[in-house]
C-alpha cells in the first residue's frame, strides 16, 4: 500500500463515479508483486460518502481482498465491473515504481465497479507489466 487519502476529486476523478469535481473521495495507490518483483501499480478512488472512515494501512501489505473489505466494512457489494483496455507508454514516475525504464510498454485497464443497485463505486487504473505476465479475462 503506497497512498490513502481523503482528498477532493479532481474533474477527472469525479465524472466516473457520478460525483461533483470537488467532492471527497478516498485515493488508493497501491503496487503489486508477483514473485518479489513490482509488476502492477493501481489507482483506485472511491466515493467517500459511500465509505465513510475508509483507511488502509500504508506501507503494509494487504490481508484481504479490497471487493471483501468493502462489503465486510461498509456494506458495498461489487455486481459488476466494466473495463477498457489500452497499450501505454510508462510515465516516469509509474516506470520508477515498477523499476522499469521510462516510457516503457504497460497495459493500462481502466475499471469502474458498480453496486448491486447499478451505481458507480469504484474507480480504478491498473498499470500493467506485460514483459513476464499476462492479463487473463474468463467470461462465463
Amino acid at each position: 500500500m503506497l497512498e490513502c487519502a481523503t482528498v477532493a476529486a479532481s474533474a477527472g476523478e469525479a465524472a466516473p463515479l457520478g460525483l461533483a469535481e470537488g467532492d471527497p473521495v478516498h485515493r488508493v495507490k497501491r503496487g503489486r508483486m508477483v514473485g518479489g518483483a513490482a509488476c502492477i501499480l493501481e489507482r483506485i478512488w472511491l466515493p467517500a460518502a459511500r465509505f465513510p472512515g475508509f483507511a488502509l494501512p500504508v506501507g503494509r501489505e494487504m490481508t484481504d481482498e479490497l471487493y471483501v473489505l468493502y462489503q465486510r466494512d461498509h456494506g458495498v457489494t461489487i455486481a459488476r465491473a466494466e473495463e477498457r483496455l489500452a497499450a501505454i507508454a510508462a510515465a516516469p514516475d509509474d516506470a520508477a515504481l515498477l523499476g522499469l525504464a521510462a516510457v516503457a510498454p504497460l497495459l493500462e485497464i481502466a475499471r469502474i465497479a458498480f453496486d448491486l443497485q447499478d451505481r458507480p463505486v469504484e474507480r480504478r487504473v491498473t498499470l500493467l507489466d506485460t514483459a513476464a505476465h499476462r492479463y487473463i479475462a474468463n467470461l462465463d
